[in-house]
C-alpha cells in the first residue's frame, strides 16, 4: 500500500470543503506537485481536482435529499450561481440536481492505493486443478515466467462518455469476421473512428448455438456522426446497434505482441488481470460491480509494435 498516496486522500476527505491547491497537497505529502499529477493519476485515473469536484458534487446532491435548497448545495460545493451547478451535475452525472432530490448519485468507491505490480503464483494457478496435473509445475512456472515478459503491470484509466456502433458475429471464430466487417463499414459510410475495441460476447440457446462464440464489435465515434447513419443500420446482413457508454474507470493489463502466440497470451492476460483484480478491487467490501459494466479489448500499436489492452470496468467516473 502506498501509504503517502493514502495521507493525500484522507487530507482530501478531511478538507473536502476547505479551499485546497496542488502545492498544499504536495507540501502535506512531501513531494512535487508535479509527481503529485502523476501519482495521483497512476493511482486512480482521475486527476486531483476532478476527483475532489466529483466529490463536492456528490456531497452537495447528498444534501438536497435531507431538504437542501439547490441553491445553498451549489454555494456549499463551491460553486457561485445555481446555473453553474447545475451545468456541472449535468456534466457529471447527466441529470438535473432536482433528479436527485429522492435518490443521491452513484458515489465513487472510497479509494484505496493497491500495489499494482502483476504477480502470478504457479501454486494459485494449480490450484483447483485436479491433482494429476501436480507434474506439471515446472512446467507451468516456465510458463509463468514468459507471461511476466509480455504482460505489464496494471495501471487505472477513465475513459470518457463514449458513443460507438456495435456490431456481433456468431461463429466458431466470431474475431476476424466481425472486425473485417467494422472496418469495411467504416470505409463504406465514412465513419471517423477514433477507437476500436471488441470482447466476447455470451451466446445462449440451444445445444447446437452454445458450441459456438460470440464476439461484439465497437466503434467509437463522434455523436455528431450518429444522425449521418443509414435508418436501417444493416451492413453486410448484419443488424447494428448505437450504444451510449457511460464515462468508466477501469483496471487496465496490457499484453505485447498478443497474437505471437494468441491462445496462450490472451487467455493467459486475463487470467492475470482477473485474479489480481479478485485480490485488490473485488475484494474491497465496499466493491459493486455494475452488471452491465464491459471487459473490453483494444488492439494498439505502440513504438512499432503490436499489443493488446484489456480493460475491465471497477467503477463511475
Amino acid at each position: 500500500m502506498n501509504h503517502r498516496f493514502q495521507s493525500i486522500l484522507q487530507h482530501l476527505e478531511d478538507h473536502l470543503n476547505d479551499p485546497v491547491t496542488l502545492d498544499q497537497l504536495a507540501a502535506e505529502a512531501g513531494i512535487s506537485k508535479y509527481y503529485l499529477i502523476h501519482l495521483f493519476q497512476a493511482e486512480t485515473g482521475y486527476t486531483v481536482m476532478d476527483y475532489l469536484r466529483r466529490r463536492r458534487l456528490e456531497e452537495a446532491l447528498i444534501s438536497l435529499k435531507d431538504g437542501n435548497r439547490i441553491l445553498d448545495a451549489a454555494l456549499d460545493a463551491g460553486y457561485g450561481s445555481e446555473q453553474a451547478f447545475s451545468r456541472a451535475v449535468r456534466r457529471t452525472f447527466g441529470q438535473p440536481p432536482s433528479a436527485f432530490r429522492m435518490d443521491p448519485p452513484i458515489r465513487i468507491r472510497r479509494l484505496k492505493s493497491y500495489d499494482r505490480t502483476l504477480q502470478i503464483d504457479p501454486q494459485r494457478i494449480l490450484k483447483g486443478l485436479p491433482p494429476a496435473f501436480r507434474p506439471l509445475l515446472p512446467t507451468i512456472e516456465q510458463g509463468v515466467s514468459s507471461m511476466q515478459d509480455y504482460l505489464s503491470d496494471v495501471r487505472y484509466e477513465i475513459l470518457p462518455a463514449m458513443t460507438v456502433v456495435c456490431g456481433i458475429a456468431i461463429g466458431s471464430e466470431p474475431e476476424d469476421e466481425i472486425l473485417g466487417r467494422m472496418d469495411r463499414l467504416a470505409k463504406a459510410w465514412n465513419l471517423k473512428v477514433s477507437r476500436r475495441f471488441g470482447f466476447d460476447s455470451p451466446v445462449e440457446g440451444s445445444e447446437d448455438v452454445t458450441a459456438l462464440r460470440g464476439y461484439e464489435a465497437w466503434l467509437v465515434i463522434d455523436p455528431t456522426q450518429v444522425g449521418q447513419l443509414p435508418t436501417s443500420l444493416v451492413f453486410e446482413d448484419t443488424r447494428l446497434t448505437i450504444k451510449q457508454i457511460p464515462s468508466l474507470r477501469y483496471a487496465i493489463l496490457r499484453i505485447t505482441d498478443p497474437f505471437a502466440a494468441p491462445f496462450e497470451r490472451i487467455p493467459g492476460g486475463w487470467q492475470a488481470l482477473v485474479a489480481w483484480l479478485e485480490e485488490h478491487d473485488f475484494k474491497d467490501p465496499d466493491f459493486k460491480h455494475d452488471p452491465k459494466a464491459p471487459c473490453l479489448e483494444e488492439v494498439l500499436t505502440v513504438d512499432g509494435k503490436m499489443v493488446m489492452d484489456l480493460l475491465v470496468a471497477i467503477d463511475r467516473a
